[in-house]
């Protein structure tokens, strides 16, 4: 594994972009996985830092799912070290959301498809420009992955460990494989912007997290977050057995899929291989009615 840095902006102090929660800039060359990493670096340090790497060799998401990193992309993982746990629990509707406040900065409408994607609209049919943005009347495919999170936590008796996983299409600088170019997308940004891009999703996400400490604020957020979702109101099946588990009514406040059933009773889905109703390449509408 190379711990050589590689880029020159944040060799160059005078340059190099603030990191928020007081963290340090950690570039490499390569490394099997930004995550890993940084879990591994975080233990040894009492330092906040941002793992940052040009060529990330086993990049993984939820479940272990391998996750396509190419040169111009992003692989970041964000290590922060705290005392309790207190707030972190809303990190899964904070981290996103601070994703794509930032990439509004940078005049892209992005949005949140549950539980730790962020998309795109890919194309805007004839038919369906009414519609607003995420409607659930709007099919999947009609959204393209262009960011994936992750989240690990572990705590000890001293402190928690938080490491924050993000990976971006940054740049048009490469080819998808013929399995993702239906559902992926790149984000066509200046290759040279990535870190500034990095060190400002920093900053917005320690705002997120004060204004977190308001119920007001929280409010607010959990709403923004149900706006920018395209899962909501759209029914839900177990992709195990295709059963129909219903439809979904919101979201709870870490993140949790909250879903009411045909009996209008509420259940709650933390986890789980889940699948949404959308409409297919043909048109079709809801192939399996409960």
């Amino acid at each position: 594994m190379s711990l050589t840095p590689v880029c020159p902006l944040v060799m160059n102090e005078s340059s190099q972009p603030n990191l928020a929660f007081g963290a340090e800039w950690v570039c490499v060359a390569e490394c099997d996985s930004t995550q890993d990493l940084c879990r591994q670096l975080l233990r040894k340090s009492h330092n906040n830092q941002l793992i940052v790497s040009e060529r990330q060799l086993h990049g993984h998401g939820r479940r272990d799912r391998k996750w396509f990193h190419y040169p111009g992309a992003i692989a970041a993982s964000l290590g922060l070290r705290y005392l309790e746990l207190k707030n972190l629990e809303s990190l899964p509707i904070l981290l996103p959301l601070s994703l794509i406040n930032v990439l509004q900065e940078y005049g892209v409408e992005a949005y949140i498809k549950w539980p730790n994607d962020i998309v795109v609209r890919h194309e805007i049919e004839e038919d369906s420009a009414s519609l607003r943005p995420c409607s659930s009347e709007l099919p999947l495919g009609a959204f393209r992955k262009v960011a994936g999170t992750l989240i690990d936590i572990s705590s000890s008796k001293s402190s928690v460990e938080l490491v924050i996983g993000v990976g971006l299409n940054w740049a048009r600088s490469h080819k998808f494989p013929a399995d993702l170019q239906a559902i992926a997308a790149h984000l066509n940004q200046n290759i040279d912007e990535r870190y500034v891009f990095l060190a400002r999703w920093t900053q917005i996400l320690e705002r997120r997290f004060d204004d977190a400490q308001s119920k007001h604020k929280f409010g607010e957020a959990s709403a923004e977050y149900c706006e920018r979702n395209i899962v909501m109101g759209r029914k839900v099946f177990a992709r195990e057995n295709n059963t129909f588990l219903g439809r979904v009514d919101g979201f709870e406040c870490d993140g949790a899929l909250r879903v009411q059933n045909l009996n209008h009773e509420l259940q709650i889905l933390r986890s789980g291989e889940l699948h949404f109703d959308f409409l297919d390449s043909s048109g079709q509408k809801d192939y399996n009615k409960p």
